[in-house]
């Protein structure tokens, strides 16, 4: 029996002009898929189609991850890096890094935000103090 290898990619989303309000985890998958198919067409989308998912997104620190299987991580590395709008708001989608599990992707995630942390202003350290908690506690 075969177990099906995943990566996880470790992604930030920065905004231009503001961030798509209601944004999910569905809505970016979605906008994901429609940027396989434009890039590497029918094939390139079939391809990832099956193990693509967003496991995790977050609107306060812009950080989101996404699974995808291990031989199509490249091209989902590529048509993420090529994302320039979601739900009609200007976007730059920067991979950030590539895990091979989700406890990985995790730490690394907690080690950016250790480091964002130090640089906001006092009166939002509280609130980024909460979201760094829940994050320690989140649910694999």
């Amino acid at each position: 029996m075969v177990r099906f290898k995943n990566r996880y990619l470790l992604v930030r989303l920065n905004w231009k002009d503001r961030a798509a309000e209601g944004l999910n985890e569905l809505g970016l998958v979605k906008a994901l898929r429609d940027s396989l198919e434009v890039q590497f067409g029918d094939v390139g989308l079939g391809s990832s189609f099956q193990s693509l998912q967003v496991k995790w997104y977050s609107p306060f620190s812009r950080l989101g991850v996404v699974r995808c299987d291990r031989e199509a991580c490249k091209q989902v590395c590529s048509s993420i890096a090529q994302l320039k709008d979601i739900n009609f708001r200007k976007v730059v989608v920067e991979p950030l890094h590539v895990c091979g599990t989700m406890q990985a992707c995790q730490r690394h995630t907690q080690r950016l935000n250790t480091v964002d942390l130090k640089s906001l202003l006092p009166h939002q350290r509280q609130a980024a103090a909460l979201l760094d908690e829940r994050l320690r506690t989140m649910e694999l």
